[in-house]
């Protein structure tokens, strides 16, 4: 959509070649975009780091006999 809107400006798609336009004209159709809609990061799926880290010491204790 932006990509249309900026060729549109810079080289005038529905105007004839040599003819001159004004710099900060638009054309009709520029204005009938539509919204873009806000877009949201995903949800976060690993908050606590460290739960590996805790859960691999515990099992490595275990396996050593220092925890039952």
């Amino acid at each position: 959509m932006i990509r249309k809107l900026l060729s549109a400006v810079s080289r005038g798609s529905d105007d004839k070649v040599g003819v001159a336009r004004r710099p900060g004209e638009l054309p009709e159709d520029a204005s009938r975009l539509e919204t873009m809609v806000p877009r949201q990061p995903p949800p976060a799926r690993n908050d606590d780091g460290m739960h590996r880290v805790c859960e691999e010491v515990e099992k490595a204790l275990r396996q050593a006999g220092h925890l039952r």
